[in-house]
């Protein structure tokens, strides 16, 4: 491993590098510290990324012979993310109890998201249903009053044809 606090490659260090290899790595490792890499998406400080932006394979990084230069970089983005003061830590907990109460209230509304379909798709077919029995009901009507005509031309002869059917209004109310 490296020292405690490592630095980032100088462009002395660089150019002094007679190692090809090791000379594109520190390339892409200052490159990387600065934010500006060619290849990899900035922000990106793993070992990998290091071997994608130098174009090198990931074992020269990880097991050869730029190991020293990957537990550099490893060194240099856990400095970066380490807390320096008292309060970048108190604002790193901060951080971290709200993403776990966004990552909580994503999961909820995604829960309610689904329950709400599930309850609307009910709905639905409840007033499909009741939309059936309506027109159930409509019919079963028009039946109940051509057997009450039926039964009224039964009971009282054929008479002129014409049928008096019971009235549906409720009576009147008394006056007073």
């Amino acid at each position: 491993m490296t020292a405690p606090h490592a630095t980032a490659p100088s462009s002395w260090e660089i150019d002094a590098e007679s190692n090809a290899t090791r000379k594109a790595v520190l390339a892409a490792m200052a490159r990387m510290l600065a934010g500006t890499p060619a290849i990899v998406r900035p922000g990106l400080l793993s070992k990998a990324g290091l071997a994608r932006e130098a174009q090198v394979d990931r074992n020269h990084i990880t097991q050869g012979s730029c190991r020293d230069l990957g537990d550099r970089l490893a060194a240099l983005a856990d400095q970066r993310a380490a807390p320096a003061t008292a309060r970048e830590a108190a604002q790193q907990t901060r951080i971290d109890q709200l993403t776990a109460q966004l990552r909580q209230l994503t999961d909820t509304h995604a829960t309610l998201r689904n329950d709400r379909d599930r309850w609307q798709a009910a709905t639905h077919t409840l007033l499909r249903a009741i939309q059936v029995v309506r027109l159930e009901q409509t019919d079963q009507n028009a039946t109940i009053q051509a057997l009450r005509a039926h039964l009224a031309i039964a009971r009282h002869g054929p008479g002129t044809g014409l049928v008096a059917l019971p009235s549906t209004d409720p009576p009147p109310r008394p006056a007073g």
